[in-house]
């Protein structure tokens, strides 16, 4: 294993991680392959909802499913994670020191856009990840003064729907009609994917 390693806590669902895998080699290729970053993939489709245990409170078995990973991943000479669903990230804040420092944060990622990006934009999360303020909890949400929308319950309701039953199924449907309607209803520029799928 190489001295840098980037472990990578996937399977929810499958081709978010995949996708993500790929997409990490397409933007990190040189004239040798030898160059390309080192990484594991661990993924593990039978972790539960997130968004389940998120609403219903029951979050110990998928936060210690999560951490477990991580730890496989680490035993495997990962210095370094991503955990490819955006939901899970509600679940690390308290994992323990070492490996929480070791994860380079999605929704840091994202809001880091937003903060940089000169209009504002709308989260299209699922109802766990906007219920358990997963991106409202980060220490980088304050300085965004409003750039990053959450939507009204209706409307985060259909758009919680349609991930559940066209994104997450991989059925490769853009709802364009909906996408529009609510860029016009908040007056926004960009969309933020609050679900890595």
């Amino acid at each position: 294993m190489t001295k840098n390693t980037l472990g990578v806590l996937g399977g929810m669902g499958p081709l978010a991680s995949a996708e993500f895998i790929k997409t990490l080699y397409e933007f990190n290729m040189s004239e040798k392959e030898q160059h390309a970053p080192a990484c594991l993939l661990y993924s593990d489709p039978s972790i539960p909802d997130r968004t389940e245990a998120i609403l219903s409170r029951r979050t110990a078995v998928v936060s210690h499913r999560i951490l477990e990973a991580l730890k496989s991943l680490r035993s495997q000479g990962a210095t370094h994670f991503v955990i490819a669903c955006i939901s899970s990230h509600y679940f690390i804040h308290d994992f323990p020191k070492a490996i929480k420092d070791s994860i380079i944060s999605l929704v840091e990622v994202a809001l880091r856009e937003v903060q940089a990006f000169p209009g504002n934009c709308l989260l299209l999360a699922t109802t766990g990840t906007v219920q358990g303020q997963t991106f409202q909890r980060h220490p980088l949400w304050d300085s965004l003064n409003g750039k990053l929308i959450i939507p009204e319950e209706h409307d985060q309701t259909l758009i919680h729907n349609f991930i559940y039953q066209h994104i997450k199924p991989n059925r490769s449907v853009v709802d364009e009609t909906l996408l529009k309607s609510l860029k016009q209803k908040y007056k926004v520029d960009a969309f933020v994917a609050g679900c890595t799928e």
